[in-house]
């Protein structure tokens, strides 16, 4: 979908008139997503695994996505701004 600004014109600009969310936007979907596949994937009886993503920034969003049943929590932006972020989860949380 365009995004567009105030006077509908393409608000990053016109090679950009596309552009998405990501982040703490995406956090509680993507955690209901991990849920609902997860609940598909032994309903099923498949062998797969689901990884969640979006919006981790602290041990609690990880926790979240490893509660609705994921194997892995994956981070995109948040290490740019906090490159120790990971290790500190995994510190907190050896078990993971």
């Amino acid at each position: 979908k365009a995004v567009l600004d105030g006077a509908d014109q393409p608000a990053f600009g016109t090679s950009r008139r596309q552009a998405g969310i990501s982040g703490r936007g995406v956090h509680g979907v993507g955690v209901s997503d991990v849920a609902r596949a997860v609940a598909l994937i032994r309903r099923e009886r498949l062998d797969l695994e689901v990884a969640g993503v979006g919006g981790i920034t602290g041990a609690e969003d990880a926790e979240r996505f490893f509660g609705a049943g994921a194997c892995a929590a994956l981070m995109g932006s948040a290490p740019m701004f906090d490159p120790a972020l990971a290790a500190r989860i995994k510190t907190a949380n050896a078990a993971w």
